[in-house]
């Protein structure tokens, strides 16, 4: 499909507004058409290096190699849902907002962890995929590009995402310390037993942890996991 065919605009999408396109190779959709410098604030996607033709030999040279940004499908879809962002598919088709829901599967993208997601950035936190340690060194930027092809639980099992607070001080590059780290899991999921709990915590460190539980309605609940005895306190962030 032509991305220029007027039969293919979502009519309820500004024109003038962001573009992306899918890559299957890395479940990641390609940055192609940013509108303002405001685009990314908010630790929405990466930088990676790639060869200007996707599909290119791997033996190019280092000239014919260029960084592109990237998003993964729960900030592509999130994006979309905002109005702010176009996403195409690899032959060049406009992917809607119904069709971006189905490719959460594909994509393995549980629907929770994408609920959880879009939960923590309507209140404008910024949230990273986890990846484990790489906010507590100094090579941070280059371990973040191993996130690439990381599938991500909704067993609460690991962390799912680094959260930091909405301040402009966030490098999504960089970004340092968590304010806090997130696990998932679903409502009809058994609960965690209290080793599960307590592995959860030894792998956040010293940042707070929260587990996410979303119900079948979509409705997310955050329960704080602290080291106090006594029972896990709710909290609604």
């Amino acid at each position: 499909a032509n991305k220029n065919n007027n039969n293919n605009l979502d009519t309820n999408m500004p024109f003038g507004v962001p573009e992306c396109d899918y890559v299957p190779s890395l479940r990641m959709f390609r940055v192609r058409k940013v509108i303002g410098k405001q685009f990314f604030a908010g630790g929405f996607g990466m930088t990676l290096l790639s060869n200007k033709d996707e599909g290119g030999d791997s033996s190019s040279s280092k000239n014919n190699r260029q960084s592109s940004e990237y998003l993964f499908l729960e900030e592509a879809l999130f994006l979309s849902e905002r109005g702010v962002l176009q996403v195409y598919s690899e032959q060049g088709e406009l992917l809607h907002l119904q069709r971006l829901y189905e490719m959460l599967e594909t994509t393995r993208v549980p629907i929770s962890i994408y609920l959880t997601y879009a939960h923590l950035r309507r209140q404008d936190y910024r949230v990273l995929r986890h990846v484990p340690d790489a906010s507590m060194t100094k090579d941070s930027k280059e371990a973040r590009r191993t996130v690439v092809l990381t599938t991500l639980n909704e067993d609460a099992s690991s962390i799912a995402f680094d959260v930091y607070p909405p301040n402009t001080h966030f490098k999504r590059t960089d970004p340092g310390i968590p304010h806090l780290q997130v696990a998932v899991a679903s409502f009809q999921l058994p609960s965690l037993t209290f080793f599960e709990l307590q592995t959860l915590s030894q792998k956040s460190g010293t940042v707070p942890l929260k587990i996410a539980t979303v119900s079948d309605s979509g409705v997310v609940v955050m329960f704080a996991v602290t080291s106090n005895v006594g029972v896990v306190p709710t909290i609604h962030i």
